[in-house]
């Protein structure tokens, strides 16, 4: 039942995540910001070929390989391994759809979409808050 949870809800995760950046690539141009919530919080199409924060924007090639080798691996860690409890099952379902979501944007785009700019704080998008999220959940079970 794990396995079959896991898988299931990464790909929850990789269809939100894509119907998301179909919606914003569609309806918010390049650059261009929408307020919400008295600009605490806005949506911005911003387009990242490098890492977080935009690092390393220059060598694109670097984060497809690591996003493919990582997603490959969870994959594999979700069919093979015995993931110990919920916490961790959540955390690995949305470290693996967030990490497939943005392999996807690399693949087709050679960058991804980001759209979700919280105060200062940088343009982010459904896929990078999985993979924090998920990392946190696994840290938590971890620590505890």
């Amino acid at each position: 039942m794990g396995k079959v949870f896991c898988l299931l809800g990464a790909g929850v995760v990789i269809g939100v995540d894509r119907l998301l950046k179909f919606w914003v690539e569609g309806s918010l141009e390049l650059g261009r910001s929408c307020s919400l919530l008295d600009g605490a919080v806005s949506l911005r199409r911003v387009h990242n070929p490098g890492g977080a924060l935009g690092i390393f924007a220059s060598c694109p090639n670097i984060f497809l390989i690591v996003a493919a080798v990582v997603s490959t691996g969870l994959f594999i860690a979700v069919l093979t391994a015995d993931l110990p409890g919920p916490l961790v099952k959540v955390g690995v379902s949305l470290l693996l759809g967030g990490a497939v979501g943005n392999l996807i944007d690399r693949l087709l785009f050679g960058y991804v979409i980001d759209f979700i700019l919280v105060y200062r704080f940088p343009v982010f998008n459904l896929a990078d808050a999985c993979i924090v999220i998920g990392v946190g959940l696994i840290l938590l079970r971890w620590l505890l």
